[in-house]
């Protein structure tokens, strides 16, 4: 997979966020379609002890503006467990529709979990005034 990270423009974009005392707290990946105009936000993670302070938001936020500033980029989408109602309520805040649900598309240990997929097209983007973390 490293390979992919090469080219130029590269398939593979990877955030790692800090807090303010240089705590890692959240990871998030954007994997690039340049053929079909199409990036995708995948391993959107917060550690525990920082969800409810606004790095998803942020992160996802800093996300899409790197997904739409390559003019080849229509389209930015995800997937999100369908029981996970925090984080579609936060992607939905951020502009994201929800276009449906994958049933028992995952398998985890012995259980079989749905994915409610949702996107953003560029022309919905609205930049965000959010301030960058540093």
């Amino acid at each position: 997979m490293l390979i992919k990270t090469r080219v130029i423009p590269t398939d593979y974009f990877c955030w790692m966020v800090e807090d303010n005392a240089g705590e890692l707290c959240g990871h998030c990946q954007l994997v690039s379609d340049w053929r079909n105009g199409v990036a995708k936000i995948c391993r959107v993670v917060i550690a525990p002890e920082h969800r409810g302070h606004g790095f998803a938001t942020r992160m996802v936020n800093m996300v899409l503006e790197k997904a739409f500033s390559y003019a080849e980029i229509e389209r930015v989408e995800l997937n999100v467990y369908a029981w996970n109602e925090i984080a579609i309520k936060t992607y939905s805040r951020i502009g994201f529709i929800g276009e449906g649900v994958r049933r028992s598309s995952v398998k985890v240990g012995d259980e079989r979990w749905d994915t409610a997929i949702m996107s953003m097209l560029r022309d919905e983007w609205i930049t965000p005034s959010v301030s960058v973390i540093k």
